[in-house]
């Protein structure tokens, strides 16, 4: 992601280490960092155009509606997108299950995983999050469904590749997309 990120750059999703990228850290959680925004990725706080960059470093499979945080991403981009997402090509294509939505609010399971072995790995769609604590994955990637969400930003694809394993045990695709 760095060797991609230039200018004034927002990350969005930082999470609880943000590994150095961005001038702007983001995210609907409240960490305590320097130039630190608390806020939702599908309704950014910022003007149009007062970025050079916007980051999403594996954030798009916890969003709730990846296609709306990728627009309000371009809206606030000069320039460009940098994206890393898993592909989890173990688990089917993202889709929305409210029967394991049901069985999740009723059960008592320690980890997402544990869950997710549980009920034979299925990734949802869309879930908000009072029903998923914000730390699961509820997205799953396959290139088509990527390339329809890319598709409807008025940005093209100048990078996309693939990066073998990490130490995660996912493999990620690595997308750039500029204006």
């Amino acid at each position: 992601q760095r060797k991609w990120t230039e200018g004034f750059c927002l990350n969005v999703g930082c999470g609880d280490n943000p590994a150095g990228v961005g001038n702007v850290q983001l995210d609907i959680n409240l960490y305590n960092y320097a130039n630190f925004v608390q806020a939702d990725a599908h309704n950014l706080p910022f003007k149009d155009a007062c970025f050079d960059c916007v980051v999403f470093g594996d954030i798009l499979e916890h969003l709730v509606n990846p296609q709306k945080a990728l627009l309000e991403a371009a809206r606030v981009t000069r320039k460009r997108i940098v994206i890393s997402v898993p592909y989890e090509h173990r688990n089917p294509v993202g889709q929305h299950i409210q029967e394991m939505v049901d069985k999740y609010k009723k059960e008592d399971h320690s980890s997402w995983m544990q869950w997710q072995d549980t009920h034979g790995h299925p990734l949802i769609r869309e879930v908000s999050e009072d029903v998923l604590p914000h730390a699961t994955h509820i997205n799953t990637f396959s290139v088509e469904w990527l390339k329809e969400l890319l598709d409807k930003l008025d940005m093209n694809i100048i990078s996309w590749s693939y990066v073998p394993e990490d130490a995660t045990g996912l493999w990620e695709w690595l997308i750039v997309l500029e204006k």
